[in-house]
């Protein structure tokens, strides 16, 4: 399943929707590599170049969607 949507096929998933799915993959890699997680999903958008990688990930998204792990 590609999640490109929330909702219905006319509402795209929002930069916030993105991010909590991008967290709940970084928490699962996190755990499967024995790393401390990010203690919330604002940490993880605000740490150091995250904001920045996200975005230009969620532009990627949107042109071209993908399935999410977690």
């Amino acid at each position: 399943m590609v999640y490109n949507v929330y909702m219905n096929e006319k509402t795209p998933m929002t930069f916030e929707e993105y991010c909590v799915h991008m967290y709940s993959e970084n928490c699962h890699e996190r755990r499967q590599h024995g790393q401390k997680e990010y203690e919330s999903i604002s940490e993880y958008v605000n740490n150091g170049n995250n904001k920045d990688f996200l975005e230009t990930q969620y532009d990627k998204f949107l042109i071209e969607p993908r399935t999410f792990l977690a």
